[in-house]
């Protein structure tokens, strides 16, 4: 079998239980059985393990998270206000493994202390349509804890049966596993900040990390030799900015009164492209620890009434982005945006017609002065990465060496 390329090594996927290997490619050799040859328990090991292995490529093309099925709700029986059930369905998570929930699962939430059945707090009134700021409905907020509910890959043994000779190397039982029943198991995250999407939007990393490398950039600007030894071996497409830093640097001349505005314009290009690249990593944006896939988030209520204890799930948000669509971990927009940072360093025909595809009636092109590209980062309007469908904007390119456009970024346009 002809080897992938290499494992990333940005991946940090922390995965309960594949090492850190979900996120890589990694060579995958067959194994080849010849006749006459006597099949041990390791042979047939490794025969699934290049099976289940070929078969989670599929997350790199198709993506990870819920396919079908899977809903939560609530419980309603007398000792279950604290439980939500999951329904059947199937789901695959970033490693490539495949869930499947054949008959529906559930999970109890933890309170203080456990709920009182007997309890009848005083039925209260009607909650009001859109109630108070700091209310769900008519239970105050500080009453209220939020998790998101994940679903993991689960294996158990199954199939016993009484063995007719030893295997694997170990002494005689009297009941052996023969089977593996794949399934899902859920747990639960408690989050600090519930009214909050996440810890940071998309825009707000990028921006940051834009910002960051332009300030050491213009550290490293004094001169052409210090701007080379800042960049040496480190870019990823414009090999050519160092050829032209070391003409720079043998010319017996004085470099010429802006000579880094153009090698400071490809070299912040060059991080924002890598930064945008749709890489085959994975659990990237992943709302759960380590391999989980996020289905709801779940508010339960917490709360001691005299003596009356009050635990139990009064509201369930079972929407993206508390839930993880089947989906390619590429560049993601924020909730309410088109991704826009895919069409960077595009053609501008190309990117046009696409943006008119997805809605985009009223797109402008304009010219992009390289001396812009250090300002990118404190102008988030100049810098859009992503849009609203129907969004006025404006591309701005450049020519690259073949007179080609090549879109650089989008600007917020002004509705005539």
């Amino acid at each position: 079998m002809t080897p992938m390329r290499a494992a990333s090594e940005r991946c940090n996927c922390g995965c309960s239980d594949c090492g850190g290997r979900c996120c890589k490619f990694e060579c995958l050799t067959r194994p080849n059985f010849y006749a006459g040859q006597l099949l041990t328990d390791q042979n047939l090991k490794d025969m699934v393990d290049w099976v289940q292995s070929k078969s989670a490529l599929d997350r790199f093309r198709d993506g990870w998270g819920v396919a079908c099925g899977l809903d939560v709700s609530i419980g309603h029986k007398p000792k279950e206000y604290a439980r939500v059930y999951v329904a059947s369905g199937y789901a695959i998570d970033c490693c490539g493994r495949d869930i499947v929930v054949c008959d529906p699962i559930w999970h109890d939430f933890p309170c203080d202390a456990a709920d009182d059945p007997c309890c009848c707090p005083k039925k209260k009134p009607d909650p009001v349509e859109g109630g108070p700021d700091g209310e769900l409905g008519c239970i105050p907020f500080k009453e209220l804890r939020a998790f998101d509910l994940c679903l993991k890959h689960d294996e158990r043994l199954t199939g016993g049966q009484r063995a007719m000779s030893r295997g694997d190397c170990k002494p005689m039982s009297e009941c052996q596993y023969t089977r593996v029943r794949e399934s899902g198991k859920l747990y639960a995250k408690e989050v600090t900040t519930p009214c909050q999407d996440g810890d940071a939007k998309v825009d707000e990393k990028y921006r940051r990390q834009l910002k960051d490398y332009i300030e050491q950039l213009q550290k490293n600007a004094s001169s052409p030799k210090a701007l080379l030894a800042f960049i040496e071996n480190k870019l990823t497409t414009f090999r050519f900015v160092e050829d032209c830093l070391y003409k720079l640097i043998r010319s017996k001349d004085d470099p010429p009164k802006r000579w880094s505005v153009g090698p400071l314009f490809y070299i912040v290009q060059d991080f924002r492209n890598r930064f945008f690249e749709c890489l085959c990593d994975c659990c990237s944006d992943n709302a759960c620890v380590g391999d989980g896939v996020a289905l709801a988030r779940v508010w339960v209520w917490d709360h001691r009434e005299k003596d009356c204890r009050i635990c139990k799930v009064v509201y369930i948000d079972a929407y993206p982005p508390y839930r993880r669509l089947l989906a390619r971990d590429c560049y993601p927009a924020d909730p309410g945006c088109i991704n826009l940072s895919q069409h960077i360093w595009r053609r501008t025909l190309d990117v046009q017609l696409e943006l008119s595809r997805k809605g985009f009636r009223n797109v402008r092109t304009a010219v992009f002065h390289p001396s812009d590209a250090m300002d990118l980062a404190d102008n988030p309007d100049k810098d859009v990465v992503c849009a609203p469908n129907g969004s006025d904007l404006v591309i701005h390119s450049i020519k690259d060496h073949c007179g080609q456009e090549r879109v650089v970024a989008f600007e917020k346009g002004s509705s005539a």
